[in-house]
């Protein structure tokens, strides 16, 4: 905390983030932790929140309902963590292969995904819009429900249903154009 007091130049700004620091440190660390399920990110994303905070810290002076803002303020670092460490994850081959290999069984694409096809695969889910690519991946190979995916996305869980179905339907697409061209 006393990194961020030294970044204040006002007396009374100080004063007010000691005091929103202490009323909010603990609510701010279980936000982010809801969406991290991490503790060190969790971690992480309560110091970025909390530094934003100080930076701008003009901005809290006469505002009334700080709290809230600031628990958004958790929210969207935490989301932040948790794309950025998607990003890193995705793309990886090795996820590929593990992605063919434990998709859910009951998938229409099991018999599409095997490790012969983990290459193929590979180009097609690349081709993907980049939303589309990672609301597959939540739901098929981090197993995350659609209720989740629709709360990082800020989305209802119909709409992610409805993303999950188009996603699925361009890549059914894409492997049969793939493999019609292949023979």
């Amino acid at each position: 905390m006393v990194i961020y007091v030294n970044l204040i130049e006002n007396e009374n700004d100080k004063a007010l983030f000691v005091k929103m620091y202490h009323e909010l440190n603990k609510k701010v660390y279980l936000k982010a932790y809801e969406v991290l399920q991490n503790r060190e990110d969790a971690e992480d994303s309560a110091q970025n929140t909390w530094f934003d905070v100080a930076k701008k810290i003009e901005l809290f002076r006469d505002m009334e309902y700080y709290p809230l803002y600031i628990l958004e303020i958790a929210h969207g670092k935490a989301v932040d963590i948790l794309r950025k460490k998607n990003r890193a994850l995705l793309w990886q081959e090795k996820n590929i292969e593990n992605f063919c290999e434990e998709i859910h069984e009951d998938s229409v694409f099991l018999h599409l995904f095997t490790q012969e096809n983990a290459e193929l695969v590979y180009d097609c889910v690349s081709q993907l819009e980049e939303e589309e690519r990672h609301i597959l991946m939540l739901y098929y190979y981090y197993e995350k429900s659609t209720s989740y995916i629709a709360k990082l996305y800020n989305l209802k869980p119909a709409t992610v249903k409805t993303k999950l179905a188009r996603g699925r339907g361009k890549l059914r697409t894409l492997l049969e154009a793939k493999k019609n061209a292949l023979l």
